[in-house]
């Protein structure tokens, strides 16, 4: 739906806490699919993606632009901060 949007700038925040899982599948197939569905996103859609990583550092592994949150009680100033430098 985001990609539908008529907006001329699309931001998606991804929060994490930690590596992609499912009880049917193997965590190689979750990690390769992550990596290629936010590699295609990041250069193809127009999207900005960024990951929040809630006390892990899984996003840096995925998105090339994320963010790592250790202090939950810090969150709320670090997503605003990250949200201003995405709009300007």
């Amino acid at each position: 739906r985001l990609l539908q949007r008529p907006e001329r700038k699309r931001i998606l925040f991804v929060l994490s806490d930690g590596q992609p899982a499912a009880g049917c599948c193997k965590y190689g197939s979750l990690h390769t699919h992550l990596k290629k569905v936010v590699k295609d996103l990041e250069r193809n859609s127009g999207l900005t993606l960024v990951g929040f990583g809630m006390l892990t550092d899984a996003p840096k592994h995925y998105y090339s632009n994320y963010m790592l949150v250790n202090n939950l009680s810090k969150f709320p100033e670090t997503l605003m901060s990250n949200l201003y430098k995405q709009l300007i």
